[in-house]
């Protein structure tokens, strides 16, 4: 059960055990995710120092053990890939009629 370092201001930490590689660290997750789940409702965020994470590959991984069903919500644009499965947003272009839009319409 992990062990959360509360600090005012900054996210609920919790240091993940060192572990072999990464699928002992999804282990990890999946063993504490009751009491993971319990501190993201009680302190609205939680931030997990020493997950084996290197690539976007990685952060797949982990993702899909939180986050076992993709979730969509809002009216913002559908993420594009950037690796096997993780994905970011792409910019959102504020209307023409406001300044700072990055969008360009060609004319002929």
């Amino acid at each position: 059960m992990p062990t959360w370092e509360l600090n005012p201001g900054r996210p609920a930490l919790a240091h993940v055990p060192p572990t072999a590689g990464l699928a002992e660290a999804c282990a990890w997750l999946r063993e504490n995710e009751t009491a993971l789940t319990a501190a993201l409702h009680e302190h609205g965020t939680i931030f997990l120092r020493g997950l084996p994470v290197a690539q976007p590959a990685d952060v797949a991984a982990v993702r899909d053990v939180l986050i076992p069903e993709p979730t969509r919500t809002g009216r913002r644009p559908p993420r594009a890939a950037t690796s096997v499965t993780v994905s970011s947003r792409p910019p959102t272009c504020l209307p023409p009629s406001r300044s700072g839009c990055t969008t360009r319409t060609a004319t002929r």
